[in-house]
């Protein structure tokens, strides 16, 4: 039925299954009890066939009846949009398929199995048994006996219910512990590797000293292009792993720990840090390509004044009740070299921008020369300024152009070259 509903076989799909094994037996299980009770008080063989009937018979409506309840429970859940409705659709698709063709099974195969297999043999009850069942039919006559009082109760305790239910928030996916945290760790966007990874270690080796509570400490810096969600050198994600909750000493609750971390990291400078868990983390980078629970985007042309409405919705935003650690995403503080070239000038030694901009490609970009080949690798040579000479404005206004009439001309004479602020 799955297959033919184009309901795929997923976590939540077959989670729902798994949430219906208890309920799929329910039906079959009071059938198959009144059966047996049946055939115990009458053991006239010749008649068993109509015995099952009117045991079946019994007991079919009230069974159709719960279980149809249950299914008209599961209804509102396709009513949900976004992501609720991904996540939980296809679990209350598979729980009601599976709940109606158990009581199409209870209704049909089971009566005829159980006319087969069940003997006709006394029936016995144990003695809790027998006291629940007639403390349920004392409870049961007395509600009946006092029927208005019943519905008094029964709707004035809905009516609390309903009353009770506007005054508390409503979340419908609870944040769940998953007994680790995660901590995504953003330094400027011309951040090093070499830095990255020390800084990494730093925080490691803090974070194991001064919490016994943890276990281990896993720091994963960049992501490649070919990920869902790349990340360049400049971001860390940290993992922590920790112990059971009644061997924390540092802290009682995590939030208290990881506030206690938050402080103890803090003192690092030129970092950001973001807390969160190692599954919501990655969960809300799909769902919005934003390591957070919420997020407020900005679409426009001009990044800096993007920049600007961003600064202010998060003092904004940061002002409201329950709102925890409000950030800007690191849009800009990405240190450019920018050349911006002097036509006239070019014009005036007789200098061609192609030949200004191809020279200009090899010595910062590179530009490959040839490729070595060792048994069935292929090595690229790349010509271009060593590290040092590329971050050297003076070097790179040294480089030397030959005008029309054979002078040597060197770039800063033909160019402005200064260092910028762009985009991350």
């Amino acid at each position: 039925i799955m297959g033919r509903a184009g309901i795929s076989s997923n976590l939540m799909s077959l989670g729902g299954l798994a949430f219906s094994v208890g309920i799929v037996v329910d039906a079959s299980i009071v059938i198959v009890e009144n059966m047996r009770r049946h055939f115990s008080e009458r053991r006239d063989a010749g008649l068993r066939r109509h015995i099952a009937i009117e045991a079946v018979s019994e007991v079919a409506r009230p069974v159709a009846f719960a279980v149809l309840i249950i299914v008209i429970v599961m209804i509102p859940l396709f009513s949900l949009q976004g992501i609720e409705g991904k996540m939980f659709a296809p679990l209350a698709a598979t729980m009601i398929i599976a709940i109606l063709v158990s009581l199409v099974t209870a209704l049909t195969f089971v009566p005829v199995a159980s006319e087969w297999l069940l003997r006709q043999a006394p029936e016995k009850e144990f003695r809790i048994i027998k006291a629940l069942h007639n403390g349920y039919l004392a409870l049961l006559g007395g509600a009946r006996r006092a029927r208005w009082a019943t519905l008094s109760l029964s709707v004035a305790v809905l009516v609390l219910a309903g009353f009770a239910a506007t005054k508390i928030g409503t979340e419908f996916i609870p944040n769940l512990d998953e007994g680790a945290i995660a901590i995504n760790v953003v330094r400027l966007p011309n951040a090093s590797l070499d830095g990255s990874a020390s800084v990494s270690a730093f925080m490691e080796r803090r974070l194991r000293e001064r919490f016994p509570e943890v276990t281990a400490v896993i720091s994963k810096t960049g992501r490649a292009e070919i990920s869902e969600d790349p990340m360049g050198p400049e971001q860390t994600d940290v993992l922590i792993m920790l112990k059971p909750r009644k061997q924390w000493t540092s802290a009682k609750t995590k939030p208290e720990l990881v506030a206690a971390m938050q402080r103890e990291l803090g003192v690092i400078p030129g970092i950001r840090l973001s807390f969160s868990q190692p599954i919501a983390l990655r969960v809300n980078e799909l769902i919005s390509g934003v390591k957070s629970d919420l997020a407020v985007k900005f679409f426009g042309e001009d990044i800096a004044q993007l920049k600007q409405f961003a600064d202010q919705e998060a003092s904004v935003l940061g002002g409201i009740r329950g709102a925890n650690d409000a950030r800007v995403e690191q849009v800009s503080g990405m240190e450019q070299i920018e050349i911006t070239l002097d036509r006239p000038a070019m014009a005036r030694y007789g200098i061609s921008v192609a030949d200004v901009n191809e020279t200009i490609e090899t010595a910062l970009a590179g530009t490959e020369a040839t490729r070595v080949v060792e048994g069935q690798r292929r090595i690229a040579v790349v010509v271009r300024f060593p590290a040092e000479a590329r971050a050297d404005l003076d070097a790179v206004g040294q480089i030397i152009f030959i005008g029309a009439g054979g002078e040597r001309v060197p770039l800063s004479k033909i160019a402005t070259i200064a260092t910028v602020e762009g985009p991350g």
